[in-house]
């Protein structure tokens, strides 16, 4: 199966909506609106993972935000967009190192501090 969605007014696509489409051989997506926020990293995903299928995904671009006008989604850096990605779906995502950084600001944790190598007792 084909599918032509390309020069739309399309601002944003499910991913779950392009997952059950079992069948499909061929897709275009291009020139379209597209919002490039937390929203878009599903759709990012999906195109990746189906490279083969997408046949003009240099022409799936970024609308907006204006920061992101012009931009390919997929070479979007999902440290700045995706990663927060979740915050959309009500959970919380924090790396390792802020949550410590936090635990030891709030004196929650505290962190033995080295003085050097430990010395033998003089006998």
């Amino acid at each position: 199966m084909k599918l032509d969605l390309s020069n739309n007014e399309i601002v944003t696509i499910s991913a779950d909506a392009l997952r059950n489409l079992g069948s499909l051989t061929e897709i275009k997506l291009g020139n379209n609106k597209y919002l490039c926020d937390s929203g878009i990293c599903q759709f990012r995903n999906w195109i990746l993972s189906n490279t083969d299928k997408v046949k003009d995904i240099n022409n799936i671009t970024c609308t907006a935000p204006s920061a992101y006008a012009g931009y390919k989604i997929m070479h979007l850096n999902t440290d700045t967009i995706c990663r927060n990605s979740s915050i959309n779906n009500n959970v919380f995502e924090i790396n390792t190192g802020t949550l410590i950084g936090f635990l030891v600001m709030a004196g929650m944790v505290s962190l033995p501090i080295s003085e050097g190598p430990e010395q033998a007792p003089n006998k």
